[in-house]
């Protein structure tokens, strides 16, 4: 399992875990479950952590999710996408990277982080991502 951007990463086993979607973009799957509450983009990265951690990942069987997203990917290994770029900064924060510290802590499972890979256009629009 790795993570990526929306924009870096368009290469197979694409699985977008926002809020919302990209527009323009298609070919990938969604896992709502791992998604943000709306409020919580306004927070600072401390307070965002806090809740993310403590309200939305303590309530996930780390197993499950991992066997939620390997499924959503079906022969091809998960990618986790949400919308920010690398590189991060204290102002560039992202929870994908949080997932994948929840991940290590929980099950073991490094998660890296896919910089650019994975075909260099974007797939054509049209088709809509599947949910779950």
């Amino acid at each position: 399992m790795k993570t990526a951007s929306y924009f870096t990463y368009f290469g197979p086993g694409r699985v977008g875990i926002s809020r919302g979607n990209p527009r323009g973009l298609s070919g990938y799957r969604i896992y709502r479950a791992l998604a943000p509450w709306r409020y919580m983009l306004d927070l600072s990265e401390a307070e965002y952590r806090d809740i993310y951690f403590d309200e939305i990942l303590a309530h996930l069987d780390p197993a499950k999710v991992v066997a939620d997203l390997e499924a959503l990917a079906g022969d091809h290994e998960p990618v986790l996408l949400c919308f920010e770029r690398p590189p991060f900064t204290p102002t560039n924060w992202c929870h994908r990277r949080m997932v994948a510290e929840w991940l290590a802590d929980k099950l073991g499972l490094e998660v890296p982080e896919l910089e650019r890979g994975g075909g260099a256009t974007p797939p054509t629009p049209g088709e809509n991502p599947t949910l779950i």
